[in-house]
């Protein structure tokens, strides 16, 4: 946005891109303060750098939220305190992610799927507690 927060709207947006879209809807619900957030692919249009980002201000913004998130990246959900991984439409497992890991099923295969040092990280990562908290992603 070259105009920063001056730059003019056209009608629906139109002339912003789908991550730029995506992150105004972010800094609404951070300055919402709500209780209860629902996420769904909240940072699928940007970058892993800014999708971290937007992780580390909503986890800061919404310590005491119960947070439901829908993700397909590992990287977004790899931290939470409870996963539901879902197979056409059916919830096939639950659990924390280390959890998750130790059952080798389907998480563990999309952990197995980003490479030996891809997994190897995110494994490190759901072995870490998660931060006390009430969120939940999917």
């Amino acid at each position: 946005m070259p105009q920063k927060l001056d730059e003019p709207v056209q009608e629906k947006g139109s002339n912003f891109s789908a991550g730029t879209v995506q992150l105004i809807c972010i800094a609404r619900l951070l300055l919402a303060k709500q209780r209860i957030v629902f996420l769904d692919e909240c940072t699928a249009s940007v970058d892993l750098k800014t999708d971290a980002q937007v992780q580390s201000a909503i986890r800061s913004a919404c310590g005491d939220c119960a947070i439901l998130c829908i993700a397909h990246r590992l990287d977004t959900i790899i931290d939470y305190d409870r996963l539901a991984v879902l197979d056409s439409g059916r919830v096939i497992e639950t659990g924390s992610p280390s959890e998750l890991l130790q059952q080798q099923g389907a998480f563990t295969g999309l952990v197995a799927s980003t490479g030996d040092a891809g997994a190897e990280i995110r494994r490190k990562l759901a072995a870490s507690p998660p931060a006390p908290s009430s969120r939940i992603k999917l």
